[in-house]
């Protein structure tokens, strides 16, 4: 019988999550290298098994990354998990993690008759012992039936020569523990799991001499220079803010999305190169938020020479969580000209878009998750690149009319453009066409039926000629006339991908008969039949083969079909991946379409 509770989906797992793109602000989950996965810690440090068994796989410690901040333990049976800041250098030995945690790398015990234990785990000195009844994780030194108990491979207080296993202190029946390095930031939803607080450097991987006690600095936060063309422009706000979006990935491939008020603060003062103001922002930040900023820089100093300034930075209200990606661009472009030109942001709108050289505004991915979040933090209005159309219309197809409903979705495709949106005295026919949009807003909130009307209809038209790229009022027409499209091939895929994904994620599945898993199946088969009818043709057949897998694999849960039967279901479901990723015409499709 096939494990797929988190990894068999991962064949295909890649091909999907690439749909989002790189141009989306992303506070990343952390891409964990799993080192360990097994019953016996015997197998820790050496070359065991691959990757895709369940029990009985390890990478010799020489081949873990060299940058190396947190390592995660999780317990297999039922997904519960802890993580703790640690250095490359320390998985290989017993040390000290902070003043409570002790991190215990693999050494063996001897018992009383002269057997070993082998304890691999985490332990806490608060929670010593010498109680027989107790299990320990790491042993006091020099005492062998004394010592901390914590999370990992244990041993009987008392001298018992049995392996045993421990869980937040206490014993667990025999499983299987995975272990895994990361270098990255951890995500939102990982932080919690943190057991230890003091931080690891990167730079503990690489030790510096015992002569060498200068403090390792901080990561350098992105930075460009404004040196510009033409005469010198004197700025007239030193500070302004607009609402930026960003994604949150989820562990089974769904997004949150988030809203955040990005603030641009200039220091007054002469720049100590007169000629070039520094810009950069006020935390680390990931590559592609430093290469957009660049870009950013370059299509501004094309116009503009900035004068009686010392420096700009840029940050974030949230200030804590790493960020990345391309689509701050058109928040940073907004931000410099509402500083420059001295205009007013509407503090109603939120704003996303990648940004080139030349000024215009690029596509994104996460559209769905960003326009929840914008309409979850009270905004109204979001302006997104014109070439996220029919990304916006899938998310309206899947998710229902609500979402273009709730917020004003309006196209740019330049910075200029994103200007004229965001700033609160727009032109006539722009704020003609928002508050008219409003009216309509409010008459179907009072009367949901009143989208289908002549007369709402004839406002929907109306707002399109006065503001062509008013995306909320061009689907909505379409809505209103029964006329929407299916789902791209793109959408199509992903949205099974999440639908399936979160199924095989339940821990519960592991058991053969459960309330949970039985639970977890018919939301996965609800969605996915949600999705048939609305999923572009080319896909239905793999949706088909995932409804029927599903199906096969809780009916063998209760002893209902056999597990030949519930493997040939599987093979469909790779028979149909196959021939959709066969089909050479929609695969360069769908990676021009994104999500």
């Amino acid at each position: 019988m096939r494990h797929l509770s988190r990894r068999g989906i991962g064949i295909w797992i890649a091909s999907c999550m690439s749909l989002l793109g790189s141009s989306s602000i992303v506070a990343r989950a952390a891409q964990w290298t799993v080192i360990f996965r097994s019953s016996d810690p015997k197998l820790w440090n050496t070359d065991a098994g691959d990757s895709s068994k369940a029990d009985g796989f390890a990478t010799a410690l020489d081949s873990a990354p060299q940058n190396v901040r947190y390592l995660k333990l999780e317990r297999m049976d039922n997904g519960e998990t802890v993580i703790v800041s640690i250095a490359r250098k320390q998985l290989r030995k017993s040390d000290n993690l902070d003043d409570d945690l002790i991190w215990f790398g693999g050494a063996s015990i001897r018992g009383p008759a002269g057997n070993r234990n082998r304890l691999l785990g985490l332990a806490r000195k608060s929670w010593a012992t010498s109680d027989a009844q107790d299990h320990l994780v790491a042993r006091a030194p020099g005492k062998l039936n004394v010592g901390y108990r914590g999370w990992g491979f244990s041993k009987a207080a008392s001298g018992d020569p049995t392996q045993t296993y421990s869980w937040a202190g206490s014993p667990i029946s025999k499983t299987v523990f995975e272990i895994s390095v990361t270098g990255d930031d951890l995500a939102f939803d990982e932080q919690p799991l943190l057991l230890n607080t003091k931080p690891t450097s990167p730079s503990d991987n690489n030790p510096k001499s015992s002569d060498d006690s200068s403090p390792t600095p901080p990561p350098e936060a992105a930075e460009v220079g404004l040196a510009g063309a033409g005469p010198t422009t004197r700025i007239s706000k030193l500070q302004t803010s607009i609402e930026a979006l960003y994604v949150i990935e989820q562990p089974a491939g769904g997004m949150l999305g988030l809203a955040s008020r990005f603030i641009l603060t200039a220091t007054p003062g002469v720049a100590k190169d007169n000629n070039v103001v520094p810009v950069s922002f006020a935390t680390p930040v990931g590559h592609e938020m430093g290469m957009v900023l660049d870009d950013v820089a370059r299509a501004l100093d094309v116009h503009y020479r900035l004068g009686g300034v010392e420096k700009i930075e840029l940050s974030f209200e949230d200030k804590y969580t790493a960020k990345d990606g391309g689509s701050i661009g058109a928040a940073i472009g907004t931000l410099m000209l509402s500083m420059i030109q001295g205009f007013d942001i509407d503090p109603t709108v939120a704003i996303t878009g990648d940004v080139t050289a030349d000024a215009k505004v690029g596509r994104i991915g996460g559209v769905a998750a960003k326009l929840r979040g914008a309409a979850d933090a009270g905004c109204t209005i979001v302006a997104v690149p014109s070439e996220n159309y029919d990304q916006v219309k899938d998310a309206m197809v899947y998710e229902g009319t609500g979402i273009v409903m709730k917020v004003q979705v309006i196209g740019i495709s330049t910075l200029d453009e994103a200007a004229a949106v965001c700033r609160s005295d727009r032109d006539a026919k722009l704020a003609h066409a928002i508050n008219l949009f409003s009216q309509i807003q409010k008459s179907v909130k009072e009367s949901p039926d009143y989208l289908y009307r002549t007369e709402a209809l004839e406002k929907l038209r109306q707002v399109v000629a006065l503001a062509p790229n008013h995306f909320s009022a061009k689907l909505l027409m379409l809505a209103s006339q029964h006329k929407l499209p299916r789902l791209s091939a793109a959408a199509s895929k992903y949205y099974t991908f999440v639908a399936v994904s979160e199924y095989w994620n339940t821990p519960a599945l592991n058991q053969t008969s459960s309330q949970v898993s039985d639970y977890s199946a018919d939301i996965a088969l609800t969605k996915l039949r949600k999705l048939r009818p609305l999923s572009d043709m080319a896909v239905r057949p793999y949706i088909d083969s995932w409804i029927d897998d599903i199906q096969a694999y809780d009916e063998w849960r209760r002893g209902a079909v056999t597990a030949q039967f519930v493997n040939d279901k599987y093979q469909e479901v790779l028979n149909a991946a196959t021939k959709l990723d066969a089909n050479r015409d929609l695969a360069e499709k769908m990676l021009h379409q994104g999500i």
